[in-house]
C-alpha cells in the first residue's frame, strides 16, 4: 500500500510540472527585472523582500552560458582600462606605494644620523 502510495505523489507531482511548464514561459534568469533595475542608470537600495529573489537570480545567471560570456567582457574591459590607467600612477595602489617610499626614505636617513 505504501508503494502504491509513494508512485501515486510522484506521478502526480511529475504531471504537476509538467502543466505548469505549459503555462509559464521559460524567463532567462539575466533578464530578471531586479538585476535590469540593479544594472540601469535609476538603481535604489533594495527592500528585504527584494534582497533573497535578487541574489537567487543574480547566482543563475552567473551559472549560465550568457552570465558567464558577460563576465567575461566585464573582465577584458576591467583589464583594458587598468592598463590605461596604469601609467597614471593613481588610486589605492599609488597611496601605498608612497607610503612604502616614505618609508624607506625616513629609516635610511634616520641610520645615517
Amino acid at each position: 500500500m505504501r508503494l502504491i502510495s509513494i508512485i501515486f505523489i510522484g506521478v502526480t507531482s511529475v504531471l504537476a510540472q509538467q502543466d505548469s511548464s505549459i503555462d509559464s514561459a521559460e524567463v532567462h534568469p539575466c533578464d530578471s527585472p531586479l538585476i535590469e533595475m540593479k544594472n540601469g542608470g535609476n538603481s535604489r537600495s533594495f527592500k528585504i523582500k527584494e534582497l533573497v529573489p535578487y541574489t537567487v537570480a543574480l547566482v543563475k545567471c552567473r551559472f549560465s552560458d550568457r552570465g558567464k560570456d558577460k563576465s567575461k567582457l566585464k573582465d577584458k574591459r576591467r583589464k583594458r582600462l587598468a592598463y590605461n590607467e596604469g601609467s597614471n600612477f593613481k588610486s589605492f595602489s599609488s597611496s601605498c606605494a608612497y607610503c612604502a617610499v616614505y618609508m624607506v626614505v625616513v629609516f635610511y636617513l634616520s641610520s645615517i644620523f
